[in-house]
């Protein structure tokens, strides 16, 4: 039985985007950040990558103060990461922005 709860847990982590993703944002810190910045191959400077990252605004894909709070301190941490200087291209396609987060980037 004790295996069947663990099966359920990783179920539904599955469908909400895992506990990771909490209300206050905590998991939103540098290391976050890193597994989607990318070196330009083309250009100097980094890509931050999120392009088809659902999970995140999919968790938080209501219209009220938590997706706000979300979507403040995804774009506040985003522009506090140590290499945010070297970003020269947002690529956040098919991510699900909602409009709290153009909001929040334009605010900044």
């Amino acid at each position: 039985e004790a295996g069947d709860k663990k099966n359920i847990k990783g179920s539904l982590e599955g469908l909400i985007g895992g506990s990771n993703f909490t209300a206050n944002g905590n998991f939103l810190n540098k290391g976050y950040f890193d597994q989607y910045l990318v070196a330009n191959k083309k250009c100097p400077g980094l890509t931050f990558d999120f392009s088809g990252q659902v999970k995140l605004f999919k968790r938080f894909d209501r219209r009220d103060s938590e997706q706000k709070n979300i979507c403040n301190k995804f774009v506040e941490e985003l522009l506090k990461h140590p290499r945010s200087n070297e970003i020269t291209i947002l690529n956040m396609s098919n991510a699900a922005l909602p409009d709290a987060f153009l909001v929040a980037f334009s605010e900044q």
